[in-house]
């Protein structure tokens, strides 16, 4: 009887200590995840030959910072005060983005 309630303990020990590193390793992953944060920059963007505010928020729409193509279309045209969404090759644009970036 003896001998199996010392295989228990070993036993209870061994899952509490495995428990424990899983515990440690997940705090450990979390805080560099928190070290982490995304940051808003804006992008300068040349209009080319068939280029719409679509066709580019299309192009760098991020479905974590905005509702749909359709709100960021509608974003991208506020911020370069192009409501008529009439673009001119060669022209210059600004589009947000989101960057990783690292504290």
């Amino acid at each position: 009887m003896k001998k199996s309630v010392k295989v228990i303990y070993a036993a209870a020990i061994a899952v509490l200590t495995a428990a424990f590193i899983i515990c440690i390793a997940s705090t450990s992953a979390a805080k560099s995840a928190d070290s982490r944060r995304e940051v808003l920059i804006y992008k300068t963007v040349e209009i080319e030959n068939g280029d719409t505010i679509w066709k580019i928020a299309n192009e760098y729409y991020d479905g974590d910072h905005y509702r749909n193509v359709k709100s960021y279309a509608s974003e991208i045209a506020r911020l370069n005060a192009n409501g008529d969404g009439i673009l001119y090759v060669g022209s210059k644009i600004v589009v947000p983005v989101y960057s990783d970036s690292q504290e």
